[in-house]
């Protein structure tokens, strides 16, 4: 215990117990982690600030792209369909001038036949579009119906064959 008492004397013999320096420097280093760890917020704050400006940036980048996309497909469309229609006209201007030449020279008879033929191509094109709609309907519930079927055939195994069919081995002798 005396030990103990000079180590807290010193050599001039002066009580320091009372003012012992590591609460203080127990502060010290507590301020500075503080500052570091509010240091290290702060800057991950800003990371995540230029995360999110980043992303946001390259939304508006991708969303920039498919509209130039749109735009371009866009006027493609147009710029297509303007030919397919003049297309169409050279056609019909042709179909008609030849028509009129096989009619004897009548312009009425050459513009009359060229939409009769026009028209029924129309309803030929319509009737085939239709036709295979109707197919494809078709196909579709038939898948249906079969998937259906084989699932309930599959849920009860232990139903039998169809009331009214022949048991498959009725014929034969046991």
């Amino acid at each position: 215990m005396i030990q103990h008492h000079e180590q807290a004397t010193g050599e001039d013999g002066a009580c320091r117990a009372a003012e012992a320096d590591p609460p203080r420097e127990a502060e010290r280093s507590t301020g500075a982690a503080l500052a570091g760890a509010g240091a290290r917020l702060l800057e991950i704050v800003e990371l995540a600030r230029r995360l999110l400006r980043i992303q946001r940036e390259r939304r508006q980048l991708v969303l920039r792209r498919a509209l130039a996309q749109l735009a371009a497909g866009v006027a493609l469309a147009a710029g297509g369909a303007t030919l397919v229609v003049l297309a169409s006209l050279s056609l019909m201007a042709g179909l008609r001038g030849g028509l009129r030449e096989l009619s004897g020279g009548r312009v009425w008879m050459g513009d009359l036949l060229a939409g009769a033929l026009v028209l029924a191509a129309l309803g030929l094109v319509f009737a085939l579009a239709r036709r295979r709609s109707e197919r494809r309907g078709l196909e579709r519930k038939r898948s249906e119906h079969e998937a259906l079927v084989e699932r309930i055939r599959r849920s009860s195994p232990a139903a039998g064959p169809p009331s009214g069919a022949a048991p498959e081995d009725a014929g034969r002798a046991p």
